[in-house]
């Protein structure tokens, strides 16, 4: 265990040393500095005066970007350890807050330098010994290798240092994690010793998008476009209505509603996925049963001269009738209940125009 802690702790300084160079040395400034989260195993080294074999646990953390190269990290470790000299074992908590230094990125290799301050909590198990809570500060050096444009692994060496036990410890952290976000890069300097003015590209049906984002071509000059030189289209919504009165006691219509009803039938023919249910009533002279019936007959009326004298599709006409249910006045005068003698129907439909500049 002396040796791992004495080579452990030789790569922290070392690796800190070679990232620096490498990372200052190296030609691409780039730096992935995003929001992630990332979680894997910690091999914690225990000072010898912890009276504690090193082991292996558990971690947990999250990075926040402050700036251009500084982030912000929360993390939580979990270690069960034995003890080395006695029986029994101890648990380790630590939960740190840090920040990272982002180093210039080396191809899909990013290092960093971190330090962080979080809570030692050790509670031994088996012996008499009282739980050790105190503060501790760490510093050290990682990387972040990316697999693809989000997935990364992770890894990193620190010194922890507890500050009532004086102790130095040292751990080992690899993990898997996530980078949300795209990858941002820098533009990279044009090498040429003098700028070349590229030619303006082309508007060949001059809608005022350039040939190689049209993907509407030819559009009318009078239309106004989107980003990609497409017509913008307004919706709106279109509706015709249809009231047609009758005769006490008649379901036959009366010529002067026959414009009425061809302009609705024109309507359907300009539209022709819209569908109509025409709905039939009396008014409250007479039985329910009588008065339902007389209703029907109403809508049925119209229906077929919709369907024989204007060639309306029958697949696309429907009719109820609601008897004197549904009055739109009171019953109480002839001029009322002549109003409720009658067939409603009313059809919708949304369309597109293309807009004018």
């Amino acid at each position: 265990m002396a040796i791992r802690k004495k080579i452990s702790r030789a790569l922290v300084a070392t690796a800190g040393t070679a990232l620096l160079c490498c990372s200052f040395a190296a030609q691409a400034q780039d730096v992935d500095n995003r929001p992630n989260i990332y979680g894997g195993v910690v091999d914690y080294l225990f000072d010898s005066s912890w009276n504690q074999d090193d082991d292996f646990g558990w971690l947990l953390g999250t990075e926040i970007p402050l700036n251009t190269r500084w982030s912000g990290t929360a993390e939580r470790w979990g270690v069960d350890s034995d003890f080395e000299k006695g029986r029994g074992e101890s648990e380790l908590t630590f939960t740190r807050v840090g920040a990272n230094y982002h180093l210039n990125q080396i191809g899909s290799f990013q290092p960093y330098l971190g330090l962080g301050f979080g809570r030692f909590d050790l509670e031994p198990q088996g012996m008499p010994i009282d739980n050790v809570k105190e503060n501790a500060f760490d510093l050290g050096v990682g990387f972040k290798q990316f697999l693809n444009d989000n997935v990364f692994i992770r890894g990193d060496l620190k010194a922890v240092a507890t500050t009532e036990s004086n102790n130095l410890d040292t751990v080992v952290n690899l993990a898997f994690g996530y980078a949300f976000g795209s990858v941002s890069r820098r533009p990279v300097a044009a090498s040429t010793p003098a700028a070349v003015t590229p030619e303006p590209e082309r508007d060949t049906d001059g809608d005022g998008v350039v040939d190689s984002r049209d993907r509407c071509a030819n559009t009318p000059r009078n239309l106004a476009v989107d980003a990609n030189g497409c017509p913008i289209l307004d919706r709106s919504m279109m509706s015709q209505e249809l009231l047609v009165e009758f005769d006490f006691d008649q379901a036959v219509i009366k010529q002067e509603y026959y414009q009425e009803i061809a302009d609705f039938a024109q309507f359907m023919m300009t539209y022709a996925n819209t569908a109509v249910v025409i709905e039939g009533h009396t008014d409250s002279v007479g039985t329910d049963q009588y008065n339902q019936g007389l209703s029907e007959r109403r809508a049925q009326a119209v229906m077929n001269r919709l369907i024989n004298t204007h060639g309306i599709s029958p697949s696309r006409l429907s009719s109820v009738g609601y008897g004197e249910a549904r009055p739109v006045v009171n019953n109480d005068t002839a001029e009322n209940r002549s109003r409720n003698r009658r067939i409603m129907a009313e059809v919708s439909v949304e369309i597109e125009t293309e807009r004018q500049r």
